[in-house]
């Protein structure tokens, strides 16, 4: 099938995806959404897996949440610059991907998504063991506020996105009976 060349061409050498064949820029989110793709479409063996997993599991902070990319710095930086364009109404990242203008009060990717999306990649690797699932099972567990959602970090407000990429997440780490149905 097409896609599956295409997809598969969009693999760097560290392992990452990039938007495009020969891209320069590859994040978590391009990563982790081809790693699925491919997987629907059963071309997962026309991909470096093993670096792959690798690129995927180095985005992992010592917090337990995943960054946009290996370097936490790097992504804060990266993340910053998106809002400031966002805020210029320079840029709008999902609009900028698709060719279509978005809602600019919308965030860009936040670290909830960024956990669901690394989790259910190297899930579908075959690669939980690269997760280091206890810190990311406390991170996403100190996002939980009282009014029972989740917010982006600890301490942000409750939003229904992610309290839904939080509990997707905890879905991929096997936790949600732990956290129960009735919280």
């Amino acid at each position: 099938m097409f896609c599956v060349n295409y997809i598969a061409s969009c693999q760097k050498s560290d392992g990452s995806f990039a938007l495009k064949p020969n891209g320069f820029l590859s994040l978590l989110p391009t990563s982790g959404l081809a790693v699925r793709s491919l997987s629907w479409l059963g071309g997962l063996d026309r991909i470096d897996k093993d670096r792959c997993v690798s690129y995927l599991a180095s985005c992992q902070g010592k917090d337990g949440s995943f960054s946009l990319v290996p370097s936490p710095i790097i992504s804060e930086i990266l993340f910053k610059a998106v809002v400031i364009l966002i805020k210029m109404k320079e840029l709008s990242l999902v609009g900028h991907m698709i060719g279509k203008k978005m809602p600019m009060e919308r965030k860009a990717i936040v670290p909830p998504a960024l956990d669901y999306i690394a989790v259910s990649a190297l899930n579908i690797l075959g690669a939980s063991g690269k997760i280091d699932r206890d810190a990311l099972l406390d991170f996403t567990l100190n996002c939980q506020n009282p009014d029972g959602g989740f917010g982006e970090r600890p301490g942000a407000e409750s939003e229904i996105r992610d309290t839904a990429h939080s509990v997707m997440t905890l879905n991929e780490l096997g936790a949600i009976p732990r956290v129960g149905a009735s919280n």
